[in-house]
């Protein structure tokens, strides 16, 4: 029997493969999926949730000998994400030998631990590997401009700690303005120079792991791009991210029929969609008071200003806590505002959607799928520009008042110039022929060992 391991790096990350394990065993190809995160409470409660709808979910049992040495040795000083790591990387191996594991498909070849651990085990077994395909472009300039945001607090030992890790492992460091940014914290990196070989070769581009075969992208542009900063284009091939297989593959009637009963909203109502993000993942807590200011004032803008023959839905992002997004809008008696986290996808709620308006969002590909008004709103986040920059059919909104000038024309015919640019969009910057999904199969299917 031949078996595909999908090692996911994040919970969200488990339904976008259920297509293409589908058409795996449809082809006689089996997979499991494994996910390992910090063994807290909270890991396990997510990992029950999810294995009661698939039962080929693995992950660290709550009470194994694995768990324990990682609850015990995984927090000591410095040396603890070294031992994290080496613990992470004995399950995995043993996991892929007892399940007779013939190919490794990743989500992630760059984060440490977990995923970089995964890696390393298959290339140990002489499994070979394939990085899966992102719901987005991720530009190298957008990394490094979010790294360079971050506060850096100096002193002796991070500068003695900042030279040696430059000194052995150059590819962690960018020069910005004058000063060194580095992709890996240097007090989690700086063990792992006793263990260079599970690091990838250049951590700023994804698909550089030297344990991978094979590298599927979402498009034309981020294979360009991942070229541009040392990737083999030999070892890379444009699948699309199969999700965005619904967009043609679905009828939006249907769903926006379904949407309707179970939200109770009117048939006759167009649908606002605000796809929301995750503020502590982004800005410092020095940062927030502000940013919350902004927020509440960017939602009263959107519920005063947004014509009122629209539904807006707000769908918060998986990582907020439930309540975040309902404490900004506050209480409203004008106008109600559907709230949703994981009850719907973004995907379905975008092929439904009138208009969307956003952050810098992993959805933005999404969203081109469609023909309706997009705004994407700064909100000070450092890489927006450079995230956004390739994108000529998404509004730029900066400003409370550019929010409330784009509002007045949602609701209007698109322009044809518009249209225009949205095709242009969606074949530079995606994948929409329906066939994301096979590709990705065929990719993963190719790397399994022959008998």
């Amino acid at each position: 029997m031949r078996r595909a391991c999908f090692f996911v790096h994040n919970w969200h990350y488990i339904p976008m493969f259920d297509s293409v394990r589908a058409e795996l065993k449809r082809r006689g190809v089996e997979s499991i999926v494994l996910i390992l995160r910090d063994p807290t409470e909270k890991y396990f409660e997510e990992l029950n949730r999810v294995r009661h709808s698939d039962d080929e979910v693995y992950g660290f049992e709550r009470h194994g000998r694995y768990t324990s040495a990682l609850r015990i040795w995984g927090g000591l000083p410095l040396v603890g994400p070294l031992i994290a790591a080496h613990v992470a990387y004995r399950f995995a191996r043993s996991l892929m030998q007892r399940e007779g594991i013939d190919v490794l498909a990743t989500t992630d070849d760059r984060a440490l631990i977990f995923p970089l651990s995964v890696l390393h085990a298959a290339r140990s077994l002489s499994i070979k590997s394939v990085l899966l395909p992102i719901e987005t472009i991720m530009f190298v300039r957008a990394l490094e401009d979010d790294k360079a945001a971050i506060p850096e607090h100096s002193s002796i030992v991070k500068r003695l700690m900042r030279s040696v890790v430059e000194h052995i492992f150059p590819a962690n460091a960018r020069e910005r303005s004058g000063h060194s940014v580095h992709f890996y914290q240097l007090r989690t990196l700086f063990p792992f120079l006793l263990w260079r070989s599970i690091l990838p070769k250049n951590p700023w581009v994804r698909g550089s792991h030297a344990a991978l075969e094979s590298v599927a992208v979402n498009s034309r542009m981020q294979l360009e791009e991942n070229v541009r900063h040392g990737v083999s284009r030999d070892r890379m091939y444009v699948t699309g991210f199969p999700p965005h297989d619904r967009f043609t593959s679905v009828d939006r009637a249907l769903v926006r029929k379904e949407l309707n009963a179970d939200l109770h909203i009117r048939s006759d109502s167009k649908i606002f969609l605000i796809v929301g993000t995750h503020l502590t993942g982004e800005y410092t807590p020095e940062q927030l008071p502000a940013i919350h200011r902004e927020l509440r004032d960017m939602y009263a803008t959107i519920v005063r200003s947004t014509p009122k023959n629209y539904t807006i839905v707000m769908k918060m992002h998986p990582q907020a806590k439930r309540d975040e997004d309902m404490r900004f809008f506050g209480s409203s008696e004008s106008r109600s505002v559907v709230f949703l986290q994981n009850e719907w996808d973004v995907y379905r709620l975008t092929l439904v959607a009138d208009a969307v308006c956003m952050f810098t969002s992993s959805a933005s590909i999404a969203a081109l799928a469609t023909d309706v008004p997009v705004l994407a709103y700064e909100l000070k986040f450092p890489s927006y520009d450079a995230f956004y920059r390739p994108f000529t059919s998404i509004e730029k909104v900066r400003t409370i008042a550019d929010l409330e000038k784009a509002l007045t024309k949602v609701g209007s015919t698109p322009t044809n110039d518009m249209l225009d640019r949205r095709v242009r969009d969606r074949t530079e910057l995606g994948m929409f022929d329906g066939k994301n999904t096979e590709r990705v199969a065929d990719l993963v299917e190719s790397l399994i060992k022959k008998d």
